[in-house]
């Protein structure tokens, strides 16, 4: 008896842990995508007035789409691989020992990330060098078909130098060190901003544009690289000054130990093959993401300074996202990960971490919900107005369809909203015969997707991408409430639970969750009118 109730106990305190350290990660990621935010409005809007806008298209449209496209087929899938299973090592009920075997194995599998970003570049880079309209079939510069290229070789090694930083990434957010990532991050974003604001200032605008935006780059990578390699000397000083939890149970004695062990290489298999099924389902997931921007680059339907517009408007379309609801879902991915053990069916998971998972569910839900609701209201009568402050007259008057962009993003950001902690819990949740499932019905996604881009673009133009995207990102969410009840009503018939318990899972409803409620509707509306009638009355 007493050593049950210990058990709960300790339960409990892990999951009040959890819970602090998730909404601390969402505070700390906030500042950072504040920070980020204001740094690439500031970088936009400086290389507007400097540079032609061919070159935001190059830049910020297809570099960065390669950039992303990259890295994230590179490392996405091991760490969300690896973040599950390094919180199953590290705060399961192993040996010392076993644990200490087992991370090994882990790391080794989280350092895979550099040679599979390798293979990626080598499959990327002929398809945006040489298959892709290259810069030469518009009139930008003599010499930019040339500083097109080595602007891709410098992604390329930015990227190499972000990949190797990924297993203290892992680390990082085993250990719970938020802050510590968060402030690496940061620097390595303002160090490239400095850089491009330097480069700008003084270099040669009208021969180098495109340089003086993509090198800087470097000091991206760069910068991340030296802070991981600070940061692992600081936390192996620390973790032998001072042991502390979870860090203890791998006995950490010298930065050599979080690199790969050449000697007795040995992979976590059970984590391989996860990250293997995730990395499939992963290029599904990246192409229904950014769906628009691969049709876009790979057919040329903008011209390149067209698509600097448009990325300007997808970017203040998408300031709750990066904001609000990122933060939002990063955390709900690692509290779910913690709490929810992936193989164990649901009426089998420990009731405290259950239900902390489950209250975060409800909460994050609902929170972006409804900000994704108020946001709904008030573009309809102020994109406008915000593009005009964002961008100026040049802007709003030379792109009259921006604002309706805009307008239309808003009905998007609602399905993004949703989206995000749904998704978060179905990853959390889903066994390896469940990842592999899902990899399937995105396929079909994909396809849904490929068809509404091609019947909606000729008839709407660029909004058409945003309908796509709507009737994508809808599939999705469906296909996850669908999961998500499932669970909740196998995890109900467990009747070993707490009638609180029972009572929680019994009156979950996804649609009260998404949805305002009736006064909240009302408020919504008269908002709505209240607002269009302020737009249209003379000044």
């Amino acid at each position: 008896m007493i050593q049950n109730d210990e058990f709960g106990k300790s339960s409990k305190d892990k999951s009040r842990n959890l819970v602090n350290k998730s909404l601390l990660l969402a505070e700390y990621t906030f500042v950072l995508q504040v920070l980020l935010r204001v740094i690439t409005f500031a970088l936009n809007g400086l290389t507007y007035r400097w540079l032609d806008a061919d070159f935001l298209g190059l830049v910020n449209f297809r570099l960065a789409l390669y950039y992303s496209t990259l890295v994230f087929m590179a490392r996405e899938s091991f760490r969300r691989a690896c973040l599950s299973r390094g919180g199953e090592i590290l705060f399961g009920n192993s040996s010392a020992a076993d644990a200490c075997a087992n991370w090994r194995r882990l790391l080794n599998v989280m350092w895979l990330t550099v040679p599979t970003g390798a293979l990626v570049s080598c499959v990327l880079l002929p398809i945006w060098i040489y298959l892709w309209p290259s810069p030469s079939v518009e009139s930008v510069t003599s010499s930019t078909e040339h500083q097109y290229i080595v602007s891709c070789l410098i992604y390329t090694l930015s990227a190499m130098l972000e990949l190797i930083t990924e297993p203290m990434w892992l680390v990082c957010q085993l250990g719970l060190f938020v802050r510590s990532r968060i402030v690496l991050e940061a620097t390595a974003n303002i160090a490239r901003a400095v850089g491009v604001v330097v480069a700008v200032y003084y270099g040669p605008v009208a021969t180098h544009g495109l340089y003086l935006l993509t090198c800087p780059q470097i000091l991206h990578g760069t910068t991340l690289l030296l802070g991981y390699v600070f940061f692992a000397i600081w936390l192996v000083n620390r973790t032998q000054r001072e042991p502390d939890e979870p860090l203890d149970r791998i006995s950490l004695t010298s930065v050599s130990e979080l690199l790969p062990n050449v000697h007795k290489f040995s992979l976590d298999w059970s984590c391989l093959f996860l990250s293997w099924s995730f990395f499939r389902q992963g290029i599904l997931k990246q192409f229904l993401t950014e769906g628009e921007r691969y049709l876009i680059s790979a057919f040329h339907l903008l011209s390149f300074a067209d698509q600097g517009i448009y990325d300007l408007v997808n970017n203040i379309g998408s300031l709750a996202p990066r904001l609000l609801f990122y933060p939002i879902e990063e955390s709900c991915h690692l509290l779910f990960s913690q709490c929810i053990q992936r193989e164990l069916p649901p009426k089998q998971q420990n009731e405290v971490l259950l239900r902390q998972a489950m209250k975060m569910f409800r909460t994050s839900l609902r929170v972006v919900a409804l900000i994704a609701w108020l946001g709904f209201a008030f573009s309809q009568a102020y994109s406008r107005l915000l593009l005009y402050f964002y961008g100026g007259s040049r802007l709003v008057n030379a792109n009259p369809e921006a604002a309706n962009l805009l307008r239309l993003f808003a009905l998007y950001l609602v399905l993004l909203a949703w989206n995000g902690p749904t998704e978060a819990f179905l990853g959390a949740t889903m066994t390896a015969e469940n990842v592999r499932r899902h990899s399937r019905c995105l396929a079909g996604f994909s396809v849904v997707f490929l068809g509404a881009s091609w019947c909606l673009v000729p008839l709407c133009g660029a909004a058409g991408f945003i309908l796509a995207n709507c009737v994508n990102v809808l599939a999705r969410i469906i296909y996850s409430c669908y999961f998500i009840n499932r669970f909740v009503v196998s995890a109900e018939e467990n009747h070993d639970y707490s009638p609180e318990t029972l009572a929680e899972l019994r009156s979950f409803s996804l649609l009260q969750l998404m949805f305002p409620s009736r006064l909240q509707t009302v408020v919504l509306v008269i908002t709505l009118f209240v607002t269009l009638f302020s737009e249209v009355i003379p000044t």
